[in-house]
């Protein structure tokens, strides 16, 4: 399956306590169609849930790295995945996204990058 990123600049979406974190939602673009729609960090996998050649693409392009403890978007910075379908084109969507707790209770959530199979 061919894959391809619109970004790859980290968005800081979050900085604050933990508690909240789940019930906000944050708006992302289909790289398709470029309908905006929401998404909440509630909807957050393992990285390593999603396919191997997913996996694959996204070491391959830089998107992600392999850390001491796991993927990561940055140094010290957790890969997550959300899979998602556009509402408008119907496309497989999926958002990489950082998590990392950064003093106690206090986290940094951060957007990478929306990958798109069309």
């Amino acid at each position: 399956m061919s894959y391809f990123h619109s970004q790859r600049r980290l968005i800081l979406l979050w900085d604050g306590a933990e508690d909240g974190i789940t019930d906000n939602f944050y708006e992302y673009q289909c790289p398709i169609c470029s309908e905006v729609s929401s998404f909440t960090f509630a909807d957050a996998v393992e990285f390593m849930t999603l396919s191997a050649d997913l996996r694959t693409y996204l070491v391959a392009n830089n998107l992600v790295s392999e850390g001491q403890f796991g993927y990561e978007v940055k140094k010290g910075t957790s890969a997550y995945c959300i899979s998602l379908t556009c509402n408008s084109c119907k496309n497989n969507i999926w958002l990489i996204v950082g998590i990392k707790e950064i003093q106690p209770q206090r986290y940094n959530c951060y957007l990478k990058s929306i990958i798109s199979n069309n």
